[in-house]
């Protein structure tokens, strides 16, 4: 009689631990219940479109980068200009200058006291080739030029990707290379080369004031990397008045 109401209740026990898919192995253990499996992860790579679309991170950075600027042609006519001729007279004419197209490298930094508003400078220099006509007289030669300017940029919009407005005021060197009188000779007496002698020779070159209006897209492509792509308006205060000239330019640089 002991023997079956034992067997009656373990009854219910294994018919339970069947149900839960853990074998019976007797009254002193319990059904083990598997822990249940994770959902599978999907990851995703945002595309160039989307990385553009995120809000830029500009603020409170400063920016070192690198430009590369094309210049359309600039010419001048002064009217009436007199001057001296190697036999005492003297002539009047038209003098006329006219500056090729030229490709010109330089650098510049700047500060962004807001995703919008930027403030930089700018340095650049070059060789432009020129041609000047004076009283039936041409020379053709290479220059030597710097420019500096400091610009007010306004990016239109608070991402990575966006178009932007700028103005600026500047200086305009240039050394034409062309005698404006006769040579100078330097000669000392040196311990060991005995009398040494150099010859140096001044030419027309001037410092003009310029201003400038730009439009372009800067795109911060990541973190710490930029590229800049714009088209200005550029005026230089010359004695024969204001002459424009077009500068297409093209910036890459770091911003930290």
């Amino acid at each position: 009689m002991n023997k079956t109401t034992i067997s009656i209740r373990l009854l219910p026990v294994a018919v339970l631990c069947t149900l839960l898919g853990s074998p019976s192995t007797g009254l002193g253990q319990s059904a083990i219940i598997p822990p249940p499996s994770p959902p599978p992860q999907s990851y995703h790579t945002p595309s160039s479109s989307e990385v553009s679309e995120k809000e830029s991170d500009r603020f409170a950075t400063k920016d070192f980068y690198f430009t590369l600027q094309n210049w359309s042609p600039l010419s001048s006519t002064v009217s009436g200009v007199t001057l001296p001729r190697g036999d005492g007279t003297r002539t009047t004419s038209d003098l006329t200058f006219e500056m090729k197209d030229a490709l010109v490298w330089g650098f510049g930094f700047g500060y962004s006291f807001s995703e919008h508003l930027n403030l930089n400078f700018d340095f650049t220099f070059g060789d432009p080739n020129y041609t000047t006509t004076f009283g039936g007289l041409r020379i053709d030669g290479e220059s030597w030029t710097t420019t500096g300017e400091m610009n007010l940029e306004f990016n239109l919009l608070k991402r990575r990707f966006t178009p932007y407005v700028s103005a600026g005021i500047g200086y305009f060197y240039i050394d034409t290379g062309i005698p404006n009188g006769p040579p100078e000779y330097w000669v000392w007496w040196d311990y060991w080369w005995g009398y040494t002698g150099v010859v140096t020779q001044s030419t027309f070159s001037e410092t003009y004031f310029t201003a400038s209006a730009e439009a372009g897209l800067r795109w911060d492509i990541a973190d710490g990397f930029f590229v800049k792509l714009g088209v200005s308006s550029y005026w230089v205060d010359t004695h024969a008045g204001w002459l424009d000239n077009v500068h297409t330019n093209l910036s890459v640089g770091w911003k930290y």
